[in-house]
């Protein structure tokens, strides 16, 4: 059943969840290169000569030390900046893309999140944030690694990574 409460308080976060979950860490997954096109429609702020076309999917910037772009602003019409940017950038990737330990600490993060709405405790609640951190730390170690091989990962693999069975729809599951 996904309408009882456990369930409706997953769907109320997830998304929002999953999106700062990505564009807050530099997951190796998540990252793209693209160059940017220049709009012809809006107006660029004062200080740039165009807007350009935020990619599909675009989620944040990833800031590097080989940066190709000096100077810009994003703002709700697309990117404005004094040259075509090439920039790199987070995406929103669906969450069978993740790798297996991105899967867990996400997961962990969920029930992190709806714990105290859900089940009330506060002794859980301390719980899956120190769960969390520790698999946090892992998943960053393992997308650094990943760069050389890629595989796709089942969510019941993850799971298994994160040590908990996590099912919305069932009420054990916290």
């Amino acid at each position: 059943d996904d309408t009882g409460g456990p369930a409706i308080a997953f769907n109320a976060v997830f998304e929002i969840t999953r999106s700062a979950f990505l564009a807050a860490h530099p997951w190796d997954f998540s990252i793209k290169t693209a160059t940017l096109v220049k709009l012809s429609g809006p107006t660029p702020a004062e200080e740039y000569t165009g807007v350009y076309a935020l990619p599909v999917g675009y989620l944040a910037m990833v800031r590097s030390d080989n940066d190709r772009l000096d100077g810009f602003s994003v703002l709700n019409d697309g990117l404005h900046a004094n040259q075509v940017p090439i920039i790199n950038y987070h995406y929103d990737v669906p969450i069978d893309e993740f790798t297996a330990t991105a899967v867990a600490a996400f997961t962990v993060l969920m029930a992190w999140n709806i714990c105290i709405p859900v089940k009330g405790s506060n002794t859980m609640y301390a719980n899956l944030e120190r769960k969390y951190e520790r698999l946090l730390k892992e998943a960053r170690q393992t997308s650094r690694a990943s760069r050389r091989a890629r595989k796709p990962v089942s969510i019941e693999e993850a799971r298994f990574t994160a040590g908990v069975a996590f099912d919305a729809s069932h009420p054990s599951a916290f």
